[in-house]
């Protein structure tokens, strides 16, 4: 019997854009903008609630109902670690889940310093996040985005590097995006991300989806070790599918086919594959 599913979850960063582009391409914004209104909706991204926030305002904008478009959106943040819901009557989005740094505050400073000293050089830009922290390579605007990816992967091997000194409990995850790299608590992770969206959608919304949230999709592209989506797209929650790169290892997840073209899809392409061919349940 054919999977009926619940609701989305979605990366932004090559998933609802093109790999190396900024924004939600047009031909996505619709079906983004007017599914939510029958079908809960979130993203899981390394991006903190204001770049997020700034990347779906284009889609709010343009559906037929904006205030349920926003309500029915969820923004999972920082790789998973911090989750937000609209609060209507105060018209912006409120933190509902949270996981917490596992050190005190000195530590996440001093961990910031230190790799921006091991990273001297290599970086385009870095800052602390709410929670983790993000290290973006040099030349972030590099059009040979291999080159880049490459330079990204530099940094989270010199990250893993300071990593094993600084982080005794092994509390800390490093995520490269291909553009950057982030470094979060291992529990806040997009894998939380998905739990924490199932439990809203049980809790909040009264829509019946099981422990291990198979009636969710999730869709990403960096599911490779140390990739971002390594955690949201192994399998073990939700329906995976991958609109990027594969694991080397893991038969999930599964990459976007079209069955009539008989190619596979990547990117919004794909993503706009999977909202237009599968079946959800509506609200």
């Amino acid at each position: 019997m054919e999977r009926t599913y619940a609701g989305c979850l979605f990366d932004i960063d090559g998933t609802l854009t093109v790999r190396g582009d900024e924004f939600i391409p047009v031909y996505m914004h619709e079906i983004l903008a007017n599914m939510c209104l029958s079908v809960p909706m979130a993203v899981c991204s390394a991006r903190r609630l204001s770049h997020a926030y700034e990347k779906m305002a284009v889609i709010f904008t343009k559906s037929d109902s904006p205030q349920v478009c926003q309500e029915n959106w969820v923004l999972i943040c920082e790789n998973g670690s911090i989750g937000y819901i609209y609060n209507t009557p105060k018209g912006k989005y409120e933190e509902f889940y949270r996981v917490p740094y596992p050190y005190d505050d000195a530590h996440r400073k001093n961990l910031f310093n230190s790799l921006n000293n091991v990273l001297e050089g290599k970086l385009s830009s870095s800052f602390l996040n709410e929670v983790g922290m993000v290290f973006r390579p040099a030349n972030l605007d590099d059009p040979d985005r291999e080159a880049l990816a490459a330079r990204s992967h530099e940094l989270a091997a010199i990250a893993t590097g300071q990593l094993s000194k600084s982080d005794p409990k092994g509390c800390l995850k490093i995520g490269d995006s291909a553009i950057g790299i982030n470094i979060f608590p291992y529990q806040g992770n997009k894998e939380y991300g998905t739990l924490q969206f199932a439990k809203y959608l049980r809790d909040t919304k009264g829509i019946n989806v099981e422990a291990d949230a198979k009636e969710l999709v999730v869709v990403g592209d960096q599911p490779q070790p140390l990739g971002n989506d390594e955690t949201f797209l192994n399998g073990k929650y939700g329906t995976p599918f991958t609109v990027g790169m594969t694991h080397p290892d893991n038969i999930e997840p599964l990459p976007v086919y079209d069955l009539v073209n008989g190619r596979v899809l990547t990117g919004p392409e794909g993503t706009k594959y999977l909202l237009n061919n599968l079946k959800f349940r509506t609200l």
